[in-house]
């Protein structure tokens, strides 16, 4: 509000203040003259230096109430739902600019005169080239509304082209993604759907991560199973899915050993760094068993002849 007051008061302060010294001359009249005067006097467009005035009074008016309209309607959101305040905010901003900027815009075009049929008659001729030029944004804007609708949210982690992170905006053209490497990077909405996005916490916050390990041939694998299931489940981190256990199974007959495969369902923000502390608790439990790890070896025979 102090934004709005303060360069709005100055705007009519200046003008009021050099109205005033030309009052003290006796030019009130021709001052105001020269503020209405129409410096462009045109059937469709008319300025003046009043009318600019009203046009950029009226922008500093509609700005504050854009931000105003997105604060209340952030406050509602939050005293609804916090984990989905996010979201929605974005998505009642993306509404509330379009409206708000395009009745300024409305009373702008009323001001300064401006035809709404010369505008049409003006981009007709140009209509051709624009569908052209505005084809790939048009695409955004349409892919964007489909992922506002309920698709994806502020906050969800998705993968897109080999990139894993956590959306932090939606626009009607772009989304932001903050990578687990720290990176922001801006995708086109276009873009999600041609490099088949994953919404990694669509359904529900975890996602199935697959730990390799291996044992020598000869060990029991009913054992290994048996213990390095019970091993890891009794991790109990906070970034597992506290609904599904731990399953270990029998991946192949490697050339070294009997590759074994564990399926963990893990938060999303974890799924690069998990392996760490599970493979860690796998190697402890196979030492104190006495399971052997294998690792590549090669037999030569020398033969004398």
């Amino acid at each position: 509000m102090k934004k709005v007051l303060i360069y709005t008061t100055l705007l009519i302060v200046v003008l009021l203040g050099i109205g005033f010294v030309v009052s003290l001359v006796s030019h009130w009249d021709d001052y105001w003259a020269i503020l209405n005067y129409k410096f462009v006097d045109l059937e469709n467009l008319q300025v003046s230096i009043m009318k600019i005035v009203k046009v950029v009074g009226l922008f500093m008016l509609f700005a504050y109430l854009n931000k105003q309209s997105i604060n209340l309607l952030h406050r509602h959101f939050m005293s609804q739902n916090p984990d989905s305040a996010a979201s929605k905010t974005v998505m009642a901003k993306n509404v509330v600019q379009v409206f708000v900027w395009g009745l300024w815009l409305l009373l702008s075009l009323a001001i300064l005169h401006i035809s709404v049929q010369w505008l049409i008659a003006i981009t007709g001729g140009l209509s051709t080239g624009i569908g052209f030029a505005s084809k790939n944004i048009i695409e955004n804007i349409f892919y964007g509304l489909s992922l506002m609708t309920g698709r994806m949210k502020v906050g969800d982690w998705i993968e897109v082209n080999n990139t894993t992170g956590r959306v932090t905006n939606i626009s009607y053209t772009s989304t932001v993604v903050e990578s687990l490497y720290g990176e922001v990077i801006t995708f086109q909405n276009s873009q999600l759907f041609t490099y088949n996005y994953k919404n990694l916490t669509r359904n529900h916050r975890y996602v199935l991560a697959v730990v390799y390990y291996s044992v020598a041939y000869g060990s029991d694998l009913q054992q290994v199973i048996n213990v390095v299931e019970e091993a890891t489940n009794k991790l109990k981190k906070s970034w597992m899915d506290p609904s599904k256990k731990i399953v270990s199974v029998v991946g192949e007959l490697g050339d070294s050993g009997v590759n074994m495969k564990l399926f963990v369902w893990v938060t999303a923000p974890k799924l690069s760094s998990m392996t760490s502390e599970v493979l860690s608790c796998i190697y402890d439990t196979l030492k104190a068993n006495n399971i052997s790890i294998p690792f590549p070896q090669r037999d030569i025979h020398i033969v004398k002849n």
